[in-house]
């Protein structure tokens, strides 16, 4: 036999008898207690805290006195009892997980208190079953958030949840899908201006067509001299080719901080990020209306969401379609140039924007909760209209479009 074949089967045997043993002596996995004390999570960041909650998976229901049967140790130190907020008397029915302390806005509003000014905490709670010896822990932390976060919370989730917050106190029954339409009209005017421009870059970008073909044609296969030609043609210009995309990039953030409001206004853990003022706190004793002309807006998916995201999907399609009409007309005017292979074409770069940005919208308004699919449908529908009569207006009004020394482009 070849010596190097027998060196194979001899290291192929001796992994089979090692994979073999490993798996006699493995541990079975310890089977959990029928008892036992859980939480929601291992770690937290205020203003976030935990619900912790007994799991019974026996066949009788369980009394829980939280203060006498419940331990605390924090960062090692064994405490007495936990705070008198958080004793009470629970009842656990059989095969059931039943929250004993932290679900309350109460326990919540005392958690963010007690670790307000403490860095970061350890904690263990333990629950001793009567009549069972082993008892039942569980471990978490609690902790601040980081610099990034803190800057994040600071600059952008604060304002908008504030702001939301202020909407729904100003606006009859504390309608959430009223300060969602309110808050897209203030989004979309703010960003006027940034879509004015890319009206504007549009059209420039449809009359230097010529120049771009010719810089193509001119130096054919030298791609390093056709780039630094167009990015000096670009500046000449005064036109910026991603300045179509930059409204909608805008928008990305926005939906970030938009999702997160919406799909965690109603949590009393949020009361934290309030400004303090006194009439913003009075929205810790308010009852969110979170329907909206019978859609729930903090949920996601379902029938609602495919829906949703359709009428969202396709009027997305047709702003994109109103958006590149005029220059779609104005380019099927001029005579057909040989198109050069190694150079992206724009007008394929028009068409494949046309489908995806629409696609995107659809995907995000079916799996982000129905609120922020609301904003988004309000938002595009108010670009419809602007796009309309951005494209009457350069009709009838022949828009001149200048470079940066006064000259006329068009």
């Amino acid at each position: 036999m070849n010596p190097s074949r027998k060196t194979l089967i001899i290291i192929y045997l001796v992994f089979l008898v090692a994979f073999f043993w490993q798996s006699a002596n493995k541990k079975a996995a310890p089977v959990p207690a029928p008892v036992r004390i859980v939480a929601d999570a291992r770690g937290y960041t205020l203003p976030r805290t935990p619900v912790v909650s007994l799991t019974n998976d026996t066949e009788a229901a369980i009394s829980v006195d939280t203060c006498r049967d419940i331990g605390v140790m924090a960062n090692g130190v064994q405490k007495t009892t936990l705070p008198e907020a958080f004793c009470r008397t629970v009842s656990v029915e059989p095969r059931t997980t039943t929250p004993l302390f932290g679900h309350t806005k109460e326990d919540i509003l005392e958690f963010q208190t007690s670790f307000a000014n403490i860095p970061e905490v350890a904690l263990s709670f333990i629950y001793t079953q009567p009549g069972v010896e082993t008892p039942s822990e569980v471990m978490l932390t609690i902790g601040h958030a980081g610099a990034f976060r803190l800057f994040f919370r600071t600059f952008f989730y604060d304002p908008v949840y504030n702001l939301f917050v202020a909407l729904t106190l100003i606006l009859p029954g504390y309608s959430l899908g009223g300060a969602i339409v309110a808050i897209t009209l203030i989004i979309r005017l703010g960003l006027l201006i940034p879509q004015q421009k890319m009206l504007v870059s549009q059209r420039r970008m449809q009359v230097i067509q010529p120049k771009i073909k010719a810089i193509q044609e001119e130096h054919k296969g030298d791609q390093a001299t056709i780039g630094m030609k167009m990015m000096e043609l670009y500046k000449k210009e005064g036109v910026n080719p991603l300045g179509s995309c930059l409204p909608i990039l805008i928008q990305i953030p926005i939906l970030i901080v938009l999702y997160q409001v919406i799909l965690n206004i109603s949590n009393p853990s949020n009361f934290a990020h309030l400004y303090d003022f006194a009439w913003l706190q009075n929205f810790r004793n308010v009852t969110l209306e979170t329907y909206f002309f019978g859609l729930h807006l903090e949920r996601s998916g379902g029938l609602v969401g495919v829906i949703l995201g359709l009428l969202t999907g396709g009027l997305q399609f047709g702003q994109m379609w109103l958006s590149q009409k005029k220059i779609k007309a104005a380019q099927s005017e001029k005579t057909e140039e040989p198109k050069n292979p190694n150079m992206p074409d724009m007008q394929q770069m028009q068409k494949m924007m046309l489908y995806i940005f629409p696609a995107m919208a659809a995907l995000f308004a079916f799996q982000f909760p129905a609120g922020v699919g609301l904003y988004w449908l309000i938002g595009t529908l108010f670009m419809i209209v602007q796009q309309f009569f951005a494209n009457r207006t350069a009709e009838d009004k022949k828009m001149v479009i200048r470079d940066k020394a006064g000259n006329v482009l068009n």
